[in-house]
């Protein structure tokens, strides 16, 4: 089913269920990010509230709403005296080297955005961070996590101000303390959200961040077999590069506003973990020509450093819908099967549908590896 059928059959099912107008417009918005204009004025607005809707922190019913805020942010408010507000000789060893590694990773936690430069946005984000890190000992606090948290504090804050950008920190001259602390709960409880779905990426050994870079370094090689050959014969190991990007989800590779575009994606395919390896390759195969081109050396400080600062929305829609149309491929077939005549017709079909919807999207790189698949099936 299309995108676009997705959201009207959801959308048709929330109005059925007597849900409000404002819980329907943000689930269209999330539902097809694809179809909105990056800078649409109610996609902004709406923005907030749909993020809290879609990772399921906030009730679809608008008579719920209100009381389950109001319950989160008081528990919140009880966990703040119970871990954070107590005489520092009652914490464990243990608890004391979390709250020093929090409290020395949140000033680098991005530093080239002026809103988390204010020390009242610093103050929250280590609390914040340190207080998940004490109800969730299984993973505990793991540097990226911190990351994590900077979209939330982003959108949430521009939803007091009607999707504004607040990037610059201006907003913090006339921010009410009250409203930070309020905000400060929101994040905690969408990123513990997020985080569940994600969890073994930040335990022991970091298994889940490991598969992905395994599925990721499987996925390339499918897509662009040459480059994955380079990469292999130059001595770059996916490893070296990639795990930054599983552990941080290319936060530490994008702008935060264009970050923010591609959580709207991630949120309403609950897209964190699959969707996310998709994102990664074709990330990396834009690249391919010039990284094909290079030796170890500057290979190496290539891929640490991605030259992505001067992207917005745009490079960024155009990396979504080529992750989508990789997704769809590797949905549509899995490979290795043995398939039998009727099947392997069906697949010739696909591989050629998906090459002529890229040339229709000038999409040269789709266009090519559909192509090039349609030619190994016929």
């Amino acid at each position: 089913m299309s995108t676009r059928a997705n959201a009207t059959v959801r959308y048709s099912s929330l109005h059925c269920a007597g849900i409000d107008h404002c819980t329907l417009v943000c689930t269209a918005l999330t539902s097809a990010p694809r179809m909105l204009h990056p800078h649409s004025a109610n996609q902004r607005e709406h923005r907030g509230m749909a993020w809290k809707l879609m990772l399921g922190y906030l009730p679809a019913n608008e008579s719920r709403r209100q009381h389950v805020i109001q319950r989160k942010r008081a528990e919140y408010r009880d966990t703040i005296a119970q871990h954070y507000d107590i005489d520092a000789d009652t914490r464990s060893l243990q608890e004391q080297e979390t709250l020093r590694q929090v409290l020395v990773d949140v000033p680098r936690t991005a530093p080239e955005v002026p809103l988390f430069r204010n020390e009242k946005i610093r103050r929250s984000l280590g609390r914040m961070l340190y207080i998940w890190a004490m109800r969730h000992p299984a993973s505990s606090y793991v540097q990226g996590i911190n990351d994590l948290a900077t979209p939330l504090y982003a959108v949430f804050l521009g939803d007091l101000y009607d999707g504004e950008d607040v990037l610059d920190g201006n907003i913090m001259v006339v921010l009410p303390d009250e409203k930070l602390d309020e905000i400060e709960a929101d994040c905690y409880w969408c990123l513990t959200n997020i985080l569940a779905g994600i969890q073994d990426h930040y335990t022991a050994d970091q298994p889940g961040v490991q598969r992905m870079v395994m599925r990721l370094e499987e996925l390339v090689n499918r897509i662009d077999a040459d480059l994955c050959r380079y990469l292999r014969e130059t001595g770059i190991q996916f490893l070296q590069f990639a795990f930054k990007w599983m552990n941080c989800l290319l936060l530490r590779e994008f702008p935060l506003r264009c970050v923010i575009r591609l959580w709207d994606t991630y949120i309403s395919e609950n897209g964190f973990e699959d969707f996310h390896v998709y994102v990664c390759a074709a990330f990396l195969c834009q690249f391919s020509g010039q990284l094909q081109c290079m030796e170890f050396d500057e290979l190496f400080g290539f891929m640490q450093n991605m030259p992505t600062e001067d992207w917005t929305d745009k490079e960024i829609e155009m990396l979504l819908s080529q992750a989508f149309v990789l997704s769809t491929l590797f949905m549509v077939v899995l490979p290795d099967e043995k398939l039998d005549e009727d099947v392997l017709e069906g697949t010739c079909m696909a591989w050629h549908f998906m090459a002529w919807r890229s040339m229709r999207r000038y999409d040269t790189l789709g266009a090519l590896v559909f192509l090039g698949r349609y030619a190994r099936c016929v």
